[in-house]
């Protein structure tokens, strides 16, 4: 046993004075340094060596990385960074994604306090409010038993909103994508988007809480939310109702419409 041990240590010293002459002679390399240390020597004896030789070191972002994984001492690496006549290098960080403000920034409307829907027409640039319309509830047609005590029978039944006109005078293109700045207190998740009935002298919609196109948020920033229908919708009245505004208390109110080409 203590032979074996003596036949190792004996084995061990040849390979660090041949390594050490090789490294006289040529030039240490990282990857006579890599195996000092993984032979167990000192981060003195690897200092001294970098020292007295002359040193072949490769000390770019990735060799630095392979001796830190090493766990070669930081000593040892700015000692061969220093014999290669180059600055110890360092990790790129990763990249800074610039700021915009929003005064600036195309993605977004100028912030409103109070609830706002906003769009891009033609998928431009430059937000807009979506046009707002007066619109009349009744109770699936009961408008002038509104204004009365209601019966069971009347509340029950869905909201019908009527509005003034044939067409809306915003235009969006598919897929519908809008902002909404909701105010202090609010959800997005209050808003329906639904389509319209159409005739020759006005538009309707009918039980809005329960007839509502799909539409998901895109992205949030503070109060604003980016809104996009999950489909492109087909050529027609749409409006955006908040369901929280409408009930027999309130028989009148405004809708945010607009028309699809």
């Amino acid at each position: 046993m203590k032979r074996a041990f003596v036949i190792m240590f004996v084995l061990v010293a040849i390979f660090v004075l041949a390594s050490a002459v090789f490294g006289q002679a040529q030039g240490l390399t990282n990857n006579d340094v890599l195996a000092f240390w993984k032979q167990g020597l000192s981060e003195t004896f690897l200092l001294n060596e970098i020292q007295k030789n002359s040193g072949a070191f490769a000390m770019g972002p990735d060799d630095v990385r392979a001796l830190v994984a090493a766990k070669v001492p930081n000593s040892v690496i700015e000692a061969m960074s220093a014999k290669a006549g180059t600055a110890m290098p360092t990790p790129p960080t990763p990249a800074t994604l610039p700021t915009t403000s929003a005064a600036t920034n195309t993605n977004w409307p100028a912030s409103a306090a109070e609830t706002t829907i906003s769009y891009r027409p033609d998928n431009g640039t430059n937000w807009t409010p979506l046009a707002t319309e007066a619109v009349s509830w009744t109770r699936d047609g009961a408008g002038k038993l509104l204004k009365k005590v209601a019966t069971a029978g009347i509340a029950g039944r869905p909201f019908t909103g009527t509005l003034s006109g044939p067409s809306s005078v915003s235009v969006l293109s598919n897929p519908p994508e809008f902002v909404i700045d909701v105010a202090t207190g609010g959800s997005p998740n209050t808003w329906a988007l639904v389509a319209l009935e159409k005739n020759k002298k006005n538009r309707a919609v009918t039980d809005p809480a329960h007839r509502a196109l799909m539409i998901h948020m895109v992205e949030r920033r503070a109060n604003q939310y980016r809104m996009r229908s999950d489909n492109d919708l087909s050529p027609g009245e749409y409006a955006l109702v908040n369901l929280n505004a409408q009930g027999d208390e309130a028989p009148s109110g405004m809708i945010c419409t607009f028309r699809v080409r």
